[in-house]
């Protein structure tokens, strides 16, 4: 598999119904790996107490494919 021309997208939503992206991330390819590495910082990641959603996608001109879709929850805010 190769995935030259492909683009790592990081996404991360409330659990809330309908709710808007609340972080997106390009991911830095490594094509020895096959893999996609993503950054976040801490004021990426300094979010309220509650549910979330994430998906991991990979897309190209012609595709685009959900990898990994899953839920996380933070159970104490730090918020500054």
């Amino acid at each position: 598999m190769d995935l030259t021309g492909y683009t790592g997208i990081f996404s991360l939503k409330s659990f809330i119904p309908d709710s808007p992206i609340s972080l997106q991330k390009i991911g830095a390819l490594d094509p020895s790996a096959l893999s996609f590495t993503f950054t976040l910082t801490p004021e990426d990641t300094s979010l309220a107490s509650g549910d979330y959603f994430y998906n991991i996608d990979i897309s190209s001109n012609t595709e685009y494919k959900t990898v990994v879709a899953d839920r996380f929850s933070i159970l104490d805010a730090n918020l500054k």
